[in-house]
């Protein structure tokens, strides 16, 4: 009678084992400011000044989707 042969369970390789807790506290810190920045207040000179850097640093024209931003009054 033949004896089963027991498959040795999988194991992960050592140089990869860092990539998944990495990867979790990526996300983790993301979610975070993403959050800051959710509860933030925008300043609508300074984020018009942004836009008007850009539109100086890559030469762009034409109405910019920043216009509409900021509180409404």
């Amino acid at each position: 009678m033949a004896r089963k042969k027991h498959a040795k369970p999988h194991e992960e390789e050592a140089g990869e084992a860092w990539l998944l807790p990495y990867s979790d506290l990526m996300t983790l810190l993301l979610a975070l400011f993403i959050a800051l920045f959710a509860m933030s207040q925008t300043d609508a000179s300074k984020m018009q000044a942004l836009a008007q850097a850009f539109t100086a640093a890559f030469n762009m024209g034409g109405p910019s989707f920043f216009n509409g931003m900021g509180p409404s009054t």
